[in-house]
């Protein structure tokens, strides 16, 4: 499970930073539609079953001159409801020590795409009534990091008719 999720957590990160635009859509039927990127990382979690145990977090960390924030949060729709570890969105980001988030001169500002993956799970739950001790429930949890590729992607676009994933 844990291997499964690192997995998801960076195929999502990876392949949000690679739109050159994204539209805050939960439909599934183009690549730049964050739906999409849901949807792949349900398909990506099996056999896991994410949509009844997990929960996936997609963070745009920008700085645009001051201090790097989280300039968009979106979540999935699935039941697990967990807090991002990253922070929320407008305010400044948890990052790790050696994590730089700054702008280039010359440039468009500098995005770093966050993925949070959750999922909860009974690990022992074969051999709990041997060893009642064990705990019933696990939440794994994993962070993939990645760098806008092609220009900032601060701005989430919107689609007429498609409604939006829910914040956090």
């Amino acid at each position: 499970a844990a291997a499964i999720i690192e997995r998801m957590a960076f195929s999502v990160a990876d392949s949000v930073a690679k739109r050159v635009t994204l539209t805050d859509c939960a439909w599934e039927s183009n690549s730049s539609f964050l739906g999409t990127h849901m949807l792949m990382a349900q398909v990506t979690s099996q056999p896991l079953d994410l949509t009844k145990s997990g929960q996936v977090i997609v963070s745009a960390v920008v700085d645009d001159g001051g201090n790097p924030n989280v300039i968009w949060q979106r979540r999935s729709s699935y039941t697990l409801d967990q807090n991002s570890v990253l922070g929320k969105q407008g305010k400044q980001p948890v990052l790790p020590k050696d994590m730089v988030v700054a702008p280039v001169a010359g440039t468009q500002p500098d995005t770093l795409v966050v993925a949070e993956v959750f999922y909860k799970f009974q690990p022992f739950a074969g051999i709990r009534n041997l060893l009642p001790t064990l705990p019933l429930d696990v939440t794994l949890a994993r962070r993939a990091y990645a760098r806008a590729r092609v220009g900032s992607l601060a701005n989430l676009g919107a689609q007429t008719g498609c409604p939006a994933l829910p914040q956090p």
